[in-house]
């Protein structure tokens, strides 16, 4: 074999010579192919990272609606009312407000099935119109109704009053059962009203 002019490739019984420019091209298209392969596979793999970034973007953003209940965005009816649940939270004070705005009240839930109607649509803490604001333990609905002969569905324990700022404020929870509740917490506001 000439080391310096060219290679002699055996098979097959013949032998032939490459050209040291013939081995540099096979060598350069080898490294170029090993590149662009490599360039093809970290693409490949960004773009599926990017990928599934964006479906664990999506999935966090699903949890988090499935977590915070479904809004209405809507009136729905239930035995002669109509519901709201508003997608924003607030205080129970500007849940009242916000209820109020649109010409109705934090719900009064007065009923087993009204109870579940509720249940079956939130999964997270939502404001009710019940309260002690105004006398501790002596607990109110928004709408006048008799509080001691009205339908309860508080947690084992409650109401019951923690801390310097009380809880005064009633929250049902996905559950079903209640919370007395700091006022000042945000909140997802349910409203109701009577069907027109």
């Amino acid at each position: 074999m000439d080391v310096k002019g060219s290679y002699e490739v055996s098979g097959g019984g013949t032998g032939r010579k490459l050209s040291p420019l013939i081995i540099y091209v096979l060598l350069g298209l080898s490294v170029l192919m090993s590149f662009v392969i490599l360039g093809t596979v970290v693409h490949l793999i960004t773009e599926n990272s990017m990928k599934t970034t964006e479906l664990q973007d999506e999935l966090t953003e699903l949890a988090m609606n499935l977590s915070h209940g479904q809004p209405f965005n809507k009136w729905r009816r239930f035995n002669h009312k109509l519901y709201y649940i508003s997608s924003n939270r607030h205080s129970w004070n500007e849940s009242f407000k916000f209820c109020a705005s649109m010409q109705s009240m934090l719900v009064v839930i007065n009923s087993r099935a009204e109870q579940e109607f509720l249940q079956r649509n939130i999964k997270c803490g939502h404001w009710i119109g019940l309260h002690d604001t105004e006398v501790e333990g002596v607990w109110r609905w928004v709408d006048g109704s008799d509080y001691a002969t009205n339908f309860k569905n508080w947690a084992p324990g409650q109401p019951n009053t923690v801390g310097a700022m009380g809880q005064d404020c009633a929250l049902i929870v996905g559950s079903g059962v209640w919370y007395s509740w700091h006022c000042n917490f945000w909140h997802y506001p349910i409203c109701e009203k009577p069907e027109d």
